[in-house]
């Protein structure tokens, strides 16, 4: 008389492995080029602070180096907030837009800092004898 009624959950992967799962073709690779990527800068940011405690005691810390190392710092977190959200989205296939977005928005002050950077010391604005 009134038919079937089915509930159904359709889940298409590809493959089975953790990296790949829920990841189309063009999207391979990203979560770990980011997990890379996320190691290096973080090295990159402690050694820089490393040398701005040894520059901070001879009282040689310029503001050039305060920005690059805002950059950097900036960017590390970008960069973690992007490993969580493809880490999230491998482990369901969905994620978590909000951390996307932050990412972005991290990469984006990031960037524009180092170019203020390099902009300010292009001009020789910040440069010191």
């Amino acid at each position: 008389g009134d038919g079937l009624q089915l509930e159904y959950e359709m889940k298409l992967t590809n493959g089975q492995s953790f990296w790949t799962q829920h990841f189309s073709a063009d999207e391979f690779g990203i979560l770990e080029t980011d997990i890379t990527f996320l190691v290096i800068f973080t090295l990159v940011f402690l050694l820089s602070c490393y040398f701005a405690y040894n520059l901070k005691g001879r009282q040689l810390l310029h503001t050039t180096y305060k920005m690059f190392m805002t950059a950097t710092g900036v960017e590390v977190l970008s960069l973690m907030f992007h490993c969580v959200y493809w880490g999230l989205y491998a482990r369901d296939g969905v994620g978590n837009g909000s951390l996307k977005i932050l990412g972005k928005l991290l990469f984006s002050v990031s960037f524009l800092v180092f170019l203020l950077m390099l902009i300010l010391l292009g001009k020789g604005f910040t440069v010191t004898r």
